[in-house]
């Protein structure tokens, strides 16, 4: 669950709420693939009210460890479909992800 509040410049107080969700299983190796989701949830004052918009769609992550690095890269790919309201704004849209990651 995403809670995010604009600070300054006279921006709106309400907090929007929002999800983000995925699910994936092991397919070859250090492959995996899987689905995500992201969407809106409102606000304060519209609390799952009228048409949220979504986001839904396949995706795949791949790991890379290179041979006696510190490090592991985390590679994400995923196309998700708009739902709902956000079709006006984009009907699809296109991730790609890279993440470093170093265990402390």
């Amino acid at each position: 669950l995403i809670a995010e509040r604009p600070v300054g410049g006279g921006q709106a107080d309400d907090v929007t709420y929002g999800y983000a969700a995925a699910a994936t299983v092991r397919a070859i190796g250090r492959l995996r693939i899987g689905a995500e989701a992201f969407g809106d949830l409102g606000s304060d004052h519209a609390f799952l009210r009228g048409r949220q918009g979504a986001y839904a769609g396949p995706a795949a992550q791949w790991e890379w460890r290179p041979h006696g690095s510190p490090v592991e890269f985390d590679f994400d790919i995923g196309w998700l479909k708009a739902l709902s309201a956000d079709r006006a704004e984009a009907d699809s849209q296109f991730r790609l992800g890279l993440e470093i990651e170093k265990p402390f």
